[in-house]
């Protein structure tokens, strides 16, 4: 017998009558409040509440029957779900689609017997309810069992409230006192000749219309006649305009131009339409001339007036006083053309006054009429028009994919902001009355911000409308997948999943549809995947976790050392893993072969650090005896061989007893004598050379890439490069010894030279972002034994769009710049909005690019922004300041947190120095005739220069700067970054070549 397997399959258009509907929730009293918005009778409802799955009894909803489909459009809320009905007894959403098709009888006969009814949600499964599992609404309603020991056996009155109390007399009948003529004068005064007619009471008139269309039409079809006609005739007239000057001693006058060569222009004229040669076309070419005539007089296009010409005795040119009507005419036809031009204008200042005013006084009004800013254009222009039409304020994805013709207002750049400004408060507003829909077609249709509107749709719950905008406009399918996650849409998030590569979210979902096949063949794809990028950690985690397969864990994590990056883990997560199971005659096992292996000193100091912290958190006694005495015999013979690292086998063997004062004092001075010797002959050394910049490590970045930018933090340093079509980002720690670099990479097809990076150190998050609008999906930075941390490098979907900078503060606040809209915009690590900020800066004077990457630089409270010659600080709450400074601004390097508030300010040459509060701006100069300058700021209050082939090195304590070295520097190759690493005196040199080189100060 085959076997089939029905699915719900999602379809945009319903496929079933709806009888039901889903409320969603788990408190009761949500479905009664949901249930009296109805206005329907609720004796005869029957509901159905669901869990979340099976292993899960937390309630996901209810569904309730009994409401017809003519009372269907008295449900209100687009929160409830409506479901149909097959067979009389399952219910599944209206707009599902089965895999199969089946009748009647078919599912008669699969569902059983004839009182058991069905549910079919999408995250629930298909529940079965028997006739006592259904409640009515009754039930919802019945009180506790008043209690019956309450004062002296009588029953409990807790559940009566008090009521409204009535006079129930008349005591006194007074008439109110009438307002006085002036008081009535005043009040019928306000508003007088302010209040302008609403907008849908304007009607534009029929003429007019028609009027405007067939301007439009004429000049389309007529523009190229026209303007030839035109400057023929200009040409005619400006001939007959000659200065006037004395034919014969009769005082008559004549013009300049004789009658022949009036004809011969004619000639001309006709010769260049097509000749004389054909005389039938003679007719054609005088109707081009008269046509062309018509079309600038409709067009209004210009005509010099000719001059008075004094009375003559005699006409030179019988054709000279028609065209000089003829320029007459055109001009009325000018300044009608003019006038209607001037009204127009006039027309829809007035509409933008009355649309601010009605925004002030009544918003809700006000946006049915709002003018959109941004977005997509529309498909053609449409005919001017002196009116705002009125719009549906709510939210809807079919607005965004059809737009007709537009008529586009041109606004001067100041009512623009003022109106964009206006919008944003209004959107906040709607959020804050929980109005998201209303507050998404703000932000989507009259900001053209669709990544604000996705965020706002999700934080209202309309799950599916995010998925789809994320998915389709913002071409972000992983977030797409997270919102239908999120909606209990987990079939249809599915596929997204897997399509990015979230193998284990895949197997996650199923695992929650209660299908565990599919489920646990979802998880052996992410364990292979995990095995294939040496990613031991990951699979064993998996197999311990979601497989629950503790062998092929273990063997995983051995598999891992010694030879892969993650050794160190993964013999650590080997012991802590037989420590849970119970397996202690394995670990020892396992330390005793430990002692034997041969391995190269670096493994042998990882193993020797594991084992101690084996000594003291394994729960088995003989385990920690046996892991002690191994870590003792590693350090013995280390010393015994004087072999590299001795320092940290001593320091695993003082772990083993932090207690004992004794073996802490021979650990330290066992490490002293060891290095004692060296360490003399290197100071010597020092006192008697040079001053130098001493090189102490270099790490090599991946090669073949165009390396731009890159940031650090105290553990690791974050390079970001590009090829073409492709981006990378590296990541290194700065106490790996080994100087191992690991990168990412993505593919993308705009433009990938402007990359921004920016790290959360609250989230463990590098937050990448393109200026083109380019997103890039979640990647993750294996861990390793130098650099332990798991992290993900990302652009989040909360981000804007083509930010131009980006900067994050030590609390983990990230601040993003907008060059197109200038807004200054502060997020929590979560995407939460913090500030936003428009500061005024005077960028037409200035030559910048629409994609350039602005240097930006934040503090715990503050926040700098360097455009052009123009600082810019703000301060949350406070209105942005700007500063111009003496030059265009290249960089920006702030001194470390937890320190002394100092700013460096790098120009094209040299630089400005500022300390504490910046308010006070008391620059001083520093780095003089030095070109293209790069500059940060260590621990200890010194300022590190590089630029023209040298090292400034400066004291800056005190508000005073002193320069304490200038050194030379061989470095050949251009610097795009310099870096402060986490040890002090250290600075951190990036060069082109793909090398980071760390160098100490003298």
């Amino acid at each position: 017998m085959t076997e089939i397997s029905l699915q719900l399959q999602f379809t945009p258009h319903p496929q079933r009558p709806a009888c039901a509907r889903f409320i969603p929730g788990s408190a009761p009293a949500h479905w009664l409040d949901e249930l009296t918005t109805w206005d329907i009778p609720l004796d005869q409802l029957r509901l159905y509440p669901l869990s979340k799955s099976q292993s899960d009894n937390t309630c996901l909803g209810v569904l309730v029957s009994g409401v017809s489909g003519s009372e269907q459009g008295s449900v209100p809320r687009p929160q409830t779900q409506p479901y149909g009905c097959l067979a009389g007894r399952l219910f599944l959403p209206v707009e599902a689609a089965l895999s199969v098709t089946l009748q009647d009888g078919d599912w008669r006969n699969l569902l059983g017997p004839t009182g058991t009814e069905y549910v079919w949600h999408p995250q629930a499964g298909l529940v079965a309810f028997e006739p006592d599992e259904i409640l009515s609404v009754t039930q919802l309603l019945s009180p506790q069992a008043p209690n019956e020991n309450v004062e002296q056996g009588g029953s409990s009155w807790g559940f009566a409230h008090p009521g409204v109390i009535f006079l129930n007399r008349i005591t006194s009948v007074r008439a109110e006192l009438p307002a006085t003529a002036t008081d009535m004068l005043v009040s019928g005064r306000d508003g007088i000749g302010t209040q302008a007619k609403r907008f849908q009471d304007l009607p534009v008139p029929v003429a007019e219309k028609i009027a405007s269309w067939g301007k439009s039409a004429i000049g389309l079809v007529l523009l190229p006649v026209a303007m030839l006609t035109s400057f023929i005739a200009n040409l005619l007239v400006g001939s007959g305009r000659k200065a006037i000057t004395p034919t014969n001693t009769t005082g008559s006058m004549s013009t300049g131009l004789p009658a022949g060569a009036w004809v011969a222009i004619v000639v001309i004229l006709l010769l260049f339409r097509g000749g004389l040669a054909f005389v039938p076309l003679l007719v054609g070419q005088v109707t081009f001339v008269v046509v062309g005539m018509i079309a600038a007089a409709a067009l209004g296009l210009t005509l010099p007036s000719p001059q008075p010409v004094l009375p003559s005795t005699r006409s030179t040119f019988p054709g000279q006083g028609l065209l000089s009507r003829l320029g007459m005419g055109l001009q009325q036809q000018l300044a009608k053309v003019t006038k209607w031009t001037t009204g127009l204008l006039d027309s829809r200042q007035r509409e933008i006054e009355r649309l601010k005013k009605l925004l002030d006084e009544d918003p809700d009004e006000g946006l049915k009429y709002a003018l959109p800013f941004g977005g997509d254009a529309g498909r053609g222009v449409a005919a001017p028009t002196g009116w705002l039409s009125q719009r549906l304020i709510d939210f809807q994805l079919g607005a965004l994919a059809s737009r007709g013709p537009a008529d586009h207002w041109d606004l001067p750049p100041n009512t623009q902001f003022e109106l964009i400004t206006r919008y944003r408060q209004l959107a906040a507003r709607e959020v804050q009355l929980g109005r998201y829909r209303r507050a998404a077609y703000i932000f989507a249709e009259l900001l053209g911000d669709l990544n604000t509107a996705a965020v706002t749709l999700v934080n209202g719950r309309f799950y599916r409308e995010a998925a789809v905008l994320y998915r389709d406009k913002l071409n972000r399918p992983l977030e797409a997948a997270n919102c239908l996650e999120q909606g209990g849409l987990l079939a249809e998030a599915i596929p997204l999943y897997r399509q990015q590569g979230k193998i284990e979210m895949v197997g996650d979902l199923y695992r929650r549809l209660d299908d565990e096949t599919q489920a646990k063949q979802a998880y052996q794809e992410a364990v292979d995947v995990a095995v294939s990028k040496q990613d031991h950690l990951d699979a064993a985690r998996l197999y311990q976790e979601k497989l629950d397969s503790p062998d092929e864990a273990l063997n995983t994590l051995d598999a891992g050392w010694p030879h892969t990056n993650q050794s160190k883990q993964c013999l650590d997560a080997s012991f802590v893993l037989l420590a849970k199971l119970g397996r202690h005659d394995e670990t020892i096992h396992r330390i005793k072969a430990l002692q034997q292996a041969q391995l190269e000193s670096k493994k042998v100091v990882d193993a020797a650090d594991v084992l101690a912290t084996t000594a003291t958190r394994s729960p088995h006694a003989n385990s920690r005896v046996v892991a002690a005495d191994t870590v003792r015999i590693l350090a013995a013979r280390a010393l015994i061989n004087k072999q590299e690292h001795r320092q940290q086998l001593i320091a695993a063997v003082g772990r083993l007893a932090p207690e004992d004062r004794l073996l802490t004092r021979d650990c330290q001075r066992a490490t002293q004598q060891s290095f004692s010797t060296q360490q003399q002959k290197t100071i010597s050394r020092r006192r008697s050379s040079v001053p130098e910049m001493r090189l102490v490590q270099t790490f090599q970045l991946p090669s073949d890439v165009t390396w731009t930018s890159a940031i650090s933090t105290d553990r690791n340093f974050y390079a970001v490069g590009h090829k073409p079509g492709e981006v990378i980002v590296a990541r290194g720690a700065w106490n790996d010894p080994n100087a191992t670099v690991s990168s990412l990479s993505w593919n993308v097809t705009a433009d990938s030279s402007n990359v921004l990076i920016g790290h959360s150190t609250t989230e463990r998050s590098l937050f990448i972002h393109s200026s083109t609008k380019a997103q890039f999906s979640p990647r993750g930075f294996d861990a390793t034994d130098s650099n332990p941390d798991f992290e993900k490098a990302l652009t989040p979907s909360w981000m804007p769009e083509s930010i131009s900078a980006i900067a994050a503060s030590p609390q983990g606040t990230i601040y993003t710049f907008q060059l197109m809209k200038l807004l200054l915009c502060g997020f929590s690590g979560s995407g939460a909005p913090l500030m936003i900020e428009t500061p005024k800066i005077p960028i037409q004077s200035e030559s910048i690019k629409p994609h350039e990457i602005f240097p930006m630089v934040a503090f715990d409270d503050a926040v700098l922004l360097a455009v052009g010659p123009h600082l810019i600080e703000s301060h949350c709450g406070q209105a942005p300041k700007v500063e111009q400074m003496r030059g265009r601004i290249t960089s920006l390097a702030a001194s470390p947190p937890n320190s002394e508030r100092q700013l460096a300010i790098l120009f094209e040459e040299g630089g400005q120095f500022v300390w504490g509060n910046l308010n006070s701006r008391k620059y001083h100069q520093f780095a003089i005739q030095v070109e293209n300058p790069r500059a940060t700021i260590l621990r200890g209050n010194h300022l590190v220069v590089h630029g023209t082939g040298s090292w400034r090195i400066y004291q800056t304590s005190g508000e005073k700067i002193q320069r304490l070295h200038e050194l030379p520097c061989d470095i050949q190759h251009s610097v795009f970054g310099l870096l402060r690493p986490g040890t002090a005196r250290q600075v951190g040199l990036c060069t082109t070549d793909g090398q980071v080189r760390v160098f100490e100060l003298p």
